[in-house]
Formats: structure tokens, sequence, C-alpha cells
């Protein structure tokens, strides 16, 4: 049994990723390094074929596979998980706002502690390196100036917040579903034969989650999600339907899409068209957000 994970970007995956990736598990789960080239003396840089664990290939080029096509409809980083049975993707954590803020707010306060001490000690011992000391002091003008910014900073975010000074946060739960049309429709500009999932709250809606199962037999094809500002449709995530035959013992299709900054303002809808003939009526979508 064999795993790998690694962190990467959608756009930076490539198919030297995917030789070091190979490298990495033969290297780390059964211990087989590149060999020395008996003619030439020079280290190989890939392991030959015979060495490799009997049925590896198939497996890594099937997880290799299973994995590039996943990262081909995703935004931001992955973590990129392989194993025999294929590949999962799970979103990197980044850090919000709030924690980049908080980190370098503890970082410059150390470090303008740090300035003071030194200046103290200087003063101390009578120390007058006149470089220095106006290095020191142009240091604390900054500490002051950016207190002076972040304060402004403050007034202008309670009077945007409703005087709270605080953030927006989804409070109150706004979900809605609905069938794809019975009608095809193939445009990403301008679509009429459209689905309308959900509409935006009053100081708009954060959609976390969007959720697409078959209700039918599904057929390969595309389901084509759009944001609606009350005139312009703007394509924002075209999905990939698989072919399946669901049954009482087999289920059906089932597409979850997550995201972190899909923001809908007043007024934006957010709608669905199907591309193919044989889905028609035959896919429900589900949005999952909140009122801002």
């Amino acid at each position: 049994m064999w795993t790998e994970q690694t962190p990467i970007n959608p756009e930076a995956w490539s198919t030297t990723v995917e030789r070091d990736l190979r490298r990495y598990v033969l290297r780390d789960s059964f211990g087989i390094v590149p060999k020395r080239n008996e003619q030439t003396g020079q280290m190989e840089t890939e392991v030959r074929l015979e060495d490799e664990p009997p049925g590896f290939t198939a497996e890594f080029d099937g997880a290799i596979g299973s994995a590039r096509e996943q990262l081909a409809n995703v935004a931001g980083p992955q973590i990129v998980r392989l194993a025999p049975s294929g590949a999962t993707l799970e979103p990197f954590p980044v850090p919000s706002p709030e924690e980049r803020a908080l980190h370098e707010s503890v970082h410059e306060s150390a470090r303008f502690a740090a300035i003071q001490g030194a200046a103290l000690i200087a003063r101390i011992n009578g120390l007058r390196v006149s470089n220095e000391h106006q290095q020191i002091e142009r240091e604390a003008r900054m500490h002051e100036w950016n207190n002076a910014e972040e304060a402004n900073f403050g007034a202008a975010l309670r009077a945007i917040s409703g005087g709270s000074g605080s953030p927006a946060f989804s409070s109150t739960p706004n979900v809605g579903s609905g069938l794809v049309s019975a009608t095809l429709d193939t445009s990403l500009t301008a679509p009429t034969n459209i689905t309308t999932i959900l509409t935006a709250g009053a100081s708009g809606t954060q959609i976390f989650q969007i959720v697409l199962t078959g209700v039918l037999t599904t057929v390969a094809g595309v389901v084509n999600i759009f944001r609606h500002d009350g005139t312009t449709y703007h394509s924002y995530d075209p999905v990939l339907v698989a072919a399946v035959t669901s049954s009482t013992t087999a289920v059906p299709f089932r597409a979850d899409r997550q995201y972190p900054n899909l923001i809908l303002k007043s007024g934006d809808t957010l709608r669905v068209t199907n591309t193919i003939a044989g889905n028609q009526s035959g896919i429900k979508v589900t949005a999952h957000g909140g009122d801002l």
C-alpha cells in the first residue's frame, strides 16, 4: 500500500511534478531509487520500469490521471493525495485576513520593543552612534504613523459596518434548489434557458457550497453555473457531469463544489444551464449560503 500527498496550485501542475511524485512514492513507500548506469557511471534520473513493484505503473498512472482531471476544475491551492484507489483533493488552508493581520501586528510590536530597548541601552552607556540613532528615530516615527493609520482605518471600518467596527459575517441561512432546464443551452454569455437557484439577500449573500445530484440516469455533459447581476450573465463555474446509471443498488451522479470567496451582492442571482441532451430536468442543483 502506497500513499503520497503534496500541496500545489492547480496551474503549477505539470509532467515534471508528476515525475517527481513517482520518484517520491517509489523511494518513500518501497525504498526504490534510481540506479547508477553501468556504462556511463552516472546516476540515472528515473527508476527503471523493471525495478518497479508489480502493478505500480497502472495504479500510479490512474491516480495521476484522476488528480489531473480534478485539478482542472478547481481554483486555489490544493492538497493532492494519491493512493492506489485514485486521487483526492482538499483545499489548502489559507490564513484569513484577520489571522494575517494579527501575525503582522505581533511581529511589529516585538520589533518596535527591540528598537526601544536598543535606544535605552545606547542612552545608558552614553553611546553616540549617529547613523544608528537616526535609524532608531525614523523607526519610532514610522511606528507612531502606523498607529495613527490604524486608528483612521478603524474609524473608516466602523463607518462602513454600521458602527460595529467588525466585518460582516453571514447571519441568516440562504439555501436554494432547482432542476436544470428541460431545454438545452450552451451559451456562456447570454443563455436564455436557465434555472434560478438562489437570490441574494438585501445585504448580499456568501455561497459556501453548490451540490449537483442526478435525479435520473445521467449522461456525460456539463452544467454551467452563472452569477447574474440583474443585467449580465457572468460564467462562474462549469461542472462536468458523469454518465451514471442509478438504481436501488447504485447511487446517482453527485458533484460537490465548495467556494471560499463566492459573494453575491444584493440583486444578484445564481443560475444554471444544461448543455447536453439526456440530462434535461435530470440534475438537481442546490446552493448553500448565508445572507450578510
